[in-house]
């Protein structure tokens, strides 16, 4: 199968395209200079960008007040509250518990099928 045109710089040899690269042009000072020029164009712009992030977010910072910070943050008061609200039934779970322990002590020791000694 045969291409209907055939690019400039290739050959068509047994139906393959066969392109061939350019040359490599030979650096010289100007084309150095072009680059050099290019390159350090760019690293200014990327520069330039990223100071200017940077004041953006030292503005963020600096708009962000202390006492607004505090007004909204938790007071010892306050995790006071919310722990003993949390312990209350752990507390209350437990004051049971201790008290079916004593009464079963104190049962224990007063039923005299329960002090029997088993040979």
């Amino acid at each position: 199968m045969r291409p209907k045109r055939v690019p400039l710089g290739s050959t068509l040899r047994r139906g393959i395209l066969i392109t061939k690269k350019p040359r490599a042009q030979p650096a010289t000072l100007d084309s150095l200079a072009k680059l050099i020029k290019k390159t350090s164009a760019s690293a200014d712009k990327n520069f330039t960008a990223l100071a200017q992030e940077i004041a953006d977010i030292k503005g963020d910072i600096g708009a962000i007040k202390v006492a607004d910070i505090k007004s909204t943050m938790a007071t010892k008061a306050d995790v006071h509250a919310i722990v003993r609200g949390e312990l209350a039934p752990i507390r209350a779970e437990l004051n049971r518990s201790a008290t079916t322990s004593t009464v079963s002590r104190r049962n224990s020791r007063t039923s005299p099928a329960l002090r029997k000694e088993i040979d």
